[in-house]
């Protein structure tokens, strides 16, 4: 099969990660994949199998851009002889890769990522929460007016849509896998864990976008008020990375940035736990990845992290009142967890993932 997967994101965000992974694992089955996406360097046109539109950041949503396509793109998807159009985002790039496929009359699936209604009311603060959530049910309504089949990552994003998704639209959940051959137990500790571990210190890891959404400010009160033992990394960008970091950067809470795959694993691999106090999470990725490696994790008792981890098997599950307590026992019963962290990550295989995304594919063609 041939595969158009549209975005307005290219960030190091889970919706990134979701088509880079998918995109993988098609293309080690045979498939092609063609992903049309913004970016804000002079890249413009076909780089690969990625077509780059340049665009400008979108100030209502933070990892958007805002991309004005050219005319000729229904061309671009035609010329490649496209199958099946898959949409990740509904805003420009979104809609456009809806147009084409009406357009072309090509099946078109819809990931939702998120509750993108819910999204509107947290960025967008000029407008009252009431009006935004009529707004946004209404476009969501029309924006998947053509789609053939519309997918969840969990039962919790399909449980938070679903009072506005159209009638008719088929769904599907397809939990996005992690990829074992990447993510697995390492050998070489960084620098900065291994120091912080030499004190004497538990090392708590935080990995994700650094955004208001994410709730941060309550894990670095947290860390700021526990004993001296616990130290907090924070791994990411984001667009409130430079606010966070001279407010909270202290000798008890490092901000590394973003780094690269190989290096996150060494992170994931040798930090004492995971933490996540996120009350806006859809897919849990970062969850998998850190159980793939060998990490417990303590998160609060949300959908969908309550999907993947099961209290003092994998890590805890706590309220907000918890998450020291949940966190001191974490870090202390580190080695019983890991064996389990590594048989819940298996079950949630990139195999798996890539084996749903090929069945929804094949039932709209």
């Amino acid at each position: 099969m041939n595969i158009a997967m549209f975005t307005d994101t290219w960030e190091t965000d889970g919706v990134s990660h979701s088509i880079r992974r998918a995109k993988m694992g098609l293309e080690a089955r045979g498939h092609r994949v063609f992903v049309f996406a913004p970016t804000s360097s002079k890249k413009r046109g076909w780089c690969g199998d990625i077509y780059f539109l340049g665009g400008m950041s979108f100030p209502l949503y933070p990892t958007y851009r805002l991309c004005i396509a050219p005319k000729n793109l229904c061309d671009e998807v035609e010329e490649k002889k496209i199958d099946v159009v898959h949409v990740h985002t509904p805003a420009f790039l979104g809609v456009k890769g809806m147009m084409a496929a009406e357009r072309l009359g090509l099946p078109s699936v819809y990931t939702a990522h998120g509750d993108s209604v819910e999204d509107l009311k947290t960025f967008v603060t000029c407008l009252p929460p009431f009006l935004l959530e009529k707004l946004g049910r209404m476009y969501m309504r029309i924006f998947l007016k053509s789609v053939d089949v519309m997918i969840f990552p969990s039962d919790a994003t399909f449980d938070a849509t679903s009072s506005w998704i159209p009638s008719g639209i088929r769904v599907a959940t397809v939990p996005t896998g992690v990829d074992l051959d990447l993510f697995f137990p390492s050998r070489f500790p960084p620098s900065l864990v291994k120091q912080l571990q030499d004190e004497g210190k538990k090392v708590v890891l935080s990995v994700g976008r650094i955004s208001q959404d994410k709730n941060l400010p309550l894990l670095f009160e947290i860390i700021d008020s526990m004993c001296e033992d616990y130290s907090l990394v924070v791994i990411g960008g984001g667009h409130k990375f430079s606010e966070y970091r001279e407010d909270w950067a202290s000798d008890r809470i490092h901000f590394v940035g973003k780094v690269s795959d190989e290096d996150l694993v060494r992170y994931y691999s040798f930090a004492d736990c995971f933490a996540i106090v996120s009350r806006t999470e859809t897919q849990g990725m970062v969850v998998q990845e850190a159980m793939a490696c060998g990490c417990p994790v303590v998160a609060l008792d949300v959908p969908p992290l309550n999907e993947f981890i099961e209290d003092g098997y994998n890590g805890f599950l706590v309220s907000e009142e918890e998450i020291v307590s949940g966190i001191v026992r974490a870090c202390a019963r580190r080695k019983k967890l890991k064996l389990n962290t590594l048989r819940t990550a298996y079950k949630y295989s990139i195999g798996g993932f890539i084996d749903a995304l090929e069945k929804v594919y094949k039932s709209v063609l």
